[in-house]
């Protein structure tokens, strides 16, 4: 596991980018409680899969073990909040995916670019690409 990491571990360095705020027009608006982390930019390809097999394809913008931020680029979004929707991440540094439920929390558009906060229907599996990145993350910082 550590091999197919270390690419992803390298481009860390503590940074992170900020999150896109969310819309000043959602109520009840609950930001995540744990700490998010941010991914060098274009390693996780995220593809939401919607209902009527919609399909948005993007870059994970940030994770926390709750929740990711989706960031579509240019595209529109037309999914309303608390729409269910299958979320699959993919590392451009193997073949390992993980696809898990989810939910559309929040949509904001900044600066023409499309970012979609999501939250999980259940916890990361353990051992996946993800679930050592988080760790991996923690222990940096």
């Amino acid at each position: 596991m550590a091999g197919l990491l270390d690419p992803f571990l390298r481009g860390l360095g503590g940074q992170s980018a900020p999150p896109p705020a969310a819309p000043a027009s959602t109520a009840g608006y609950k930001p995540r409680r744990e700490n998010r982390h941010t991914p060098p930019l274009s390693v996780v390809r995220a593809e939401i899969n919607g209902p009527e097999d919609t399909i948005y394809a993007g870059q994970l913008w940030d994770i926390s073990r709750s929740g990711a931020a989706i960031s579509l680029g240019r595209k529109s979004f037309n999914m309303l909040k608390g729409t269910e929707i299958q979320l699959r991440l993919r590392s451009r540094h193997g073949p390992e995916a993980v696809t898990m439920p989810s939910n559309v929390r929040w949509v904001d558009t900044n600066h023409g670019s499309t970012f979609v906060g999501l939250h999980f229907a259940n916890a990361l599996e353990p051992g996946t690409f993800l679930d050592s990145f988080l760790d991996a993350d923690d222990e940096i910082i």
